[in-house]
């Protein structure tokens, strides 16, 4: 009886700090700073926006190849990284190979905006990976850029259980492994 009497108050304080903590984040939102258009011999990149499901602006960068309506990899970082963290070769090696990326920063992190800063909740970045499928969708396809049909998700770290799920949640989303097998002449 002690020890669960000693886990309850525990628990407790646990949640009351958090809550405190929560409400008055010490961490500052820092601008990110915009990149620009970056031209390269793989092709461009740009930083976009796009809203997530409760209209937060989420930022991401946008690598397109040289060829038309290519297909895309939507892509974001772990649990609580970056865009600007490890991933930007892998999305040039992909470009390179002739598919688009589209690496975000999930709210509340990087360059994309939400309160408090570095609230990690593996429920919100998977909305956060359907509001990227929306756009990706939307403005990206209707413009040209994309392949709408042709989407894949990719995640590094925890975000690599994110986009293993991500296919359930939303309609038409390829299997990873199918998708990156074609694309890269090892599929059927």
């Amino acid at each position: 009886m002690f020890w669960l009497f000693t886990g309850l108050v525990a628990a407790t304080g646990l949640v009351l700090c958090w809550r405190s903590l929560a409400r008055r984040s010490r961490f500052a939102r820092a601008p990110a700073p915009r990149r620009e258009r970056e031209e390269r011999e793989e092709g461009t990149v740009e930083t976009v926006e796009f809203p997530a499901s409760d209209g937060t602006r989420l930022e991401g960068w946008l690598f397109l190849p040289r060829a038309p309506r290519a297909p895309l990899v939507v892509m974001a970082p772990g649990l609580t990284g970056t865009k600007d963290g490890h991933l930007e070769p892998f999305a040039w090696r992909f470009a390179r190979r002739g598919m688009a990326v589209l690496l975000f920063d999930y709210r509340c992190f990087g360059g994309s905006d939400g309160e408090p800063r570095h609230w990690a909740d593996p429920a919100r970045h998977r909305e956060d990976y359907e509001s990227a499928l929306r756009f990706a969708r939307g403005p990206l396809a209707s413009h040209g850029r994309v392949d709408a049909g042709r989407i894949a998700l990719w995640g590094s770290s925890f975000s690599g259980g994110t986009a293993l799920v991500g296919p359930l949640f939303a309609r038409n989303a390829e299997s990873q492994a199918d998708f990156l097998a074609r694309q890269l002449g090892a599929g059927p």
